[in-house]
């Protein structure tokens, strides 16, 4: 059954997800009323955008539930194991799954664990560590300038 996630933000307006707007062009004929019926499931949730820019809000929204985070994968798709602490941009150019969780290695480096949409061949079984608490105020890769969750 395909799912239809509308997005309720601050100034409630609908959106359709990415995903629908995909699974609606790729359809051969036009949705019928039957359709909308039986193969359509619509779940209405509110959009909670973390303050861009602030790495503290967003270690705050993380540690009560996986955030999702747009970050620029310049470099990062090179990535395989350790924390990511080199060269990239803010140039946002993919929407990984979610930040799902934050550490510190034991040489004191600080992290925050990624869950990548790229499958469990790549990184470190499809989550990768990137570094956390950098001078720029957008994060590394740009992770704390666009994030949010869903609330219900």
């Amino acid at each position: 059954m395909a799912k239809v996630v509308i997005v309720v933000n601050k100034r409630l307006k609908l959106r359709i997800s990415e995903k629908m707007q995909q699974v609606l062009k790729e359809r051969k004929r036009p949705n019928t009323e039957a359709d909308n019926k039986m193969n359509l499931s619509i779940l209405l949730y509110h959009e909670w955008i973390v303050p861009a820019n602030n790495e503290s809000a967003l270690l705050k929204a993380v540690a009560m539930q996986p955030v999702s985070v747009t970050i620029d994968t310049s470099n990062i798709r090179f990535y395989s194991s350790g924390v990511f602490s080199g060269t990239c941009g803010t140039q946002l150019n993919r929407a990984v799954t979610a930040a799902v969780g934050y550490g510190t290695t034991d040489d004191g480096m600080k992290y925050w664990l990624v869950k990548n949409s790229w499958g469990a061949d790549w990184g470190e079984e499809g989550y990768f560590k990137i570094q956390r608490d950098i001078a720029a105020t957008e994060g590394m890769c740009g992770i704390a300038m666009m994030a949010s969750y869903p609330t219900v």
